[in-house]
Order: C-alpha cells, then structure tokens, then sequence
C-alpha cells in the first residue's frame, strides 16, 4: 500500500486543523507558532488553499501577514510564515463629492470629504542587522512599516498615513517583496 501524502494531510487538517481565514476565505490549518525573536510572535502555516506573500490571515480575531515567500504546492498543501499586525494605518483614498442642498439661486452646494482606509500592519523600530543577525533599533520617531500590497493602497514616498495617533512621512518604500509595501517612515 502506498503512501498518498494529499490524502494524508487532508486527513491531519480534518483532525488537527484550526480554522482560519485567508483574505476573508474561512478555511483550514495546521498552525505552528514560533519565536522568531523577541519581538515576533511568528506563525508557520500549512494549508490545502494557495497562500501568497502579502496575504491577510485571521486566527482567532488576531490579523497576520504572510511575510515569506511561499512555495509552490508540494503534496496538496502550501505553507508560509505570517506575522501578527500590532497596529492599523488609516491612508488617504480619495474625496467624496456629496451634495447637500442648494444655495439661495437653486444650484447644488457640496460637501467634500476625505476618505480614508484602514490597513492592518506591522510596525517596528527595529529592523534586521544581516551581518549580526540581530536587530538594530531605528532612530526616535522612525519606523518600519509592512502592509499588503494592493492596488488601493496607492503609496508613494513623500505620502502620508496616520497610526498611533501621529501623521507618519513616508521617506522610502521597499517593493521588492512580491505582496508586501515595506516602508521607512519618520513622525511628522
């Protein structure tokens, strides 16, 4: 009798696995948490569902990131490490145009205001020292940002986004991870 490794771990996700949401897609997983280092509370994340860098997962009204790159399909399942979201930025999307009556002539009279949408994300003051394998804390009142990647969050350098109470500049943004802005950002 051979072995069949997607029927296997169909079976481990039916016995073992928790529920989760992938992008609002309730779905199933197997779930390892790791200590990356003292600051992330990391979660491995095996699934039968494709999983991207970039994605948004929920588990127990807790958002993460997946913050890996992850593999192709190997046996029926994907995997990927997320990392939970600490804070939400609140960026600006647009103007609403609404009108509210009209002036003393009978042309309409507008009220313009500005939109805004919430991302989850993770903030640090500290970033990866590669020739250490520590971490080095940024200077005061910088921070490293991750968010998702999607074509609604419009970001460029020199843009703005509120979190923790504070207007943050965006001085620099890292688009090389396929699914994840990483930005530099300094309290304006």
């Amino acid at each position: 009798m051979g072995l069949d490794s997607k029927n296997d771990f169909q079976h481990l996700l039916s016995c073992f696995g928790k529920d989760i949401q992938i992008n609002t897609v309730h779905s199933k997983a197997i779930l390892k948490f790791e200590k990356v280092n003292e600051n992330y509370d990391d979660i491995t994340i095996t699934t039968d569902q494709p999983l991207l860098q970039g994605d948004t997962i929920i588990y127990e009204e807790t958002r993460y990131i997946i913050v890996s790159q992850v593999s192709s399909e190997r046996y029926g399942k994907y995997k990927g490490m997320a990392r939970p979201c600490n804070f939400n930025i609140s960026i600006y999307t647009h103007v609403a145009r609404v009108k509210i009556g009209v002036d003393g002539l009978g042309r309409p009279v507008y009220e313009d205001t500005p939109q805004y949408e919430e991302y989850p994300a993770i903030i640090t003051s500290k970033v990866a020292d590669w020739s250490t394998g520590g971490q080095i804390n940024l200077p005061q009142g910088e921070v490293e940002v991750t968010i998702k990647d999607t074509q609604s969050a419009n970001l460029n350098e020199g843009d703005t986004f509120t979190s923790m109470g504070k207007t943050w500049n965006i001085n620099y943004i890292d688009r090389s991870k396929v699914g994840l802005l990483v930005m530099r950002c300094k309290n304006s």
